[in-house]
């Protein structure tokens, strides 16, 4: 099967790709960012260089920017496992970031898990990825 896509793949993805047990996108059609190590996909903020068309854990397809923040960034994705719309909020790649974002994520999750009607206003959280050494949320994606 990688042989089948080797020709789309980075260096580093065709060693990154063996640690993941399902693949459902690959980035075909993106100009990839070339990098030797996972650091390599971090500008000097700490921000994960993404780049659109590419993909997130080789599940979700990049098409647009939602937002940027002090936390990170808000990324419109396509789902190729769920065949739907999503949002990543993909945190910066820094020791206390990381932490926090974990918290984060519990706190949601109990907001979530209490609000059985879905009467809460917060983001909805589905689940949470670590991918080349960011915390990303994945959610719902809702136009404004």
């Amino acid at each position: 099967m990688l042989s089948k896509y080797e020709k789309y793949l980075t260096d580093y993805e065709r060693k990154e790709i063996l640690d993941f047990e399902h693949i459902y996108f690959i980035g075909h059609r993106a100009h990839k960012v070339k990098a030797n190590t996972s650091a390599h996909f971090d500008n000097k903020n700490n921000d994960y260089k993404y780049v659109l068309n590419d993909h997130i854990a080789y599940r979700y397809e990049l098409m647009d920017t939602v937002g940027r923040g002090a936390f990170g960034q808000v990324i419109k994705v396509y789902d190729h496992k769920r065949k739907a719309l999503g949002a990543l909020k993909i945190i910066k790649n820094k020791d206390n970031f990381y932490k926090q974002a974990l918290v984060e994520l519990k706190i949601l999750r109990y907001v979530r898990d209490k609000d059985v009607r879905g009467c809460a206003n917060i983001v909805r959280v589905r689940d949470f990825v670590v991918f080349r050494g960011h915390v990303v949320f994945t959610g719902s994606y809702r136009s404004a």
